[in-house]
């Protein structure tokens, strides 16, 4: 809970659109749909644009000429978040190993997250 707090308390929160359907997506129930738009509507929340799918496709092709491929169902929008963080010049925190393979990351010391920067 301590990076929880830690998001909840930064003055600058910033969501993609895609990040933003993801996490209602996995409500489970009316309740949990509301309970997660209030707190997602403490967060910045930015359209994805030209930009982020150049650097995207840019991306993708680095990946593809390294040998290295994106895991799950998900990747693709896990590519655009990684290109918008570069293009924003922010940070994304994530349980995703993918985002290594993208971004500079470096693992948190508590649970499973990495800080992931351009």
């Amino acid at each position: 809970m301590k990076i929880l707090s830690r998001i909840m308390n930064c003055n600058k929160k910033t969501i993609t659109t895609l990040i933003y359907e993801e996490i209602l997506a996995g409500a489970s129930i009316n309740n949990e749909v509301e309970l997660k738009r209030k707190i997602l509507y403490s967060f910045n929340i930015f359209s994805i644009t030209e930009n982020e799918a150049e650097e995207a496709s840019h991306l993708e092709r680095e990946l593809r000429n390294k040998g290295l491929k994106l895991k799950g169902e998900n990747w693709r929008i896990d590519l655009f978040i990684a290109a918008f963080a570069y293009t924003q010049r922010c940070y994304v925190l994530t349980k995703d190993e993918d985002f290594t393979k993208m971004l500079n990351c470096e693992k948190l010391d508590e649970a499973e997250y990495y800080v992931c920067k351009s």
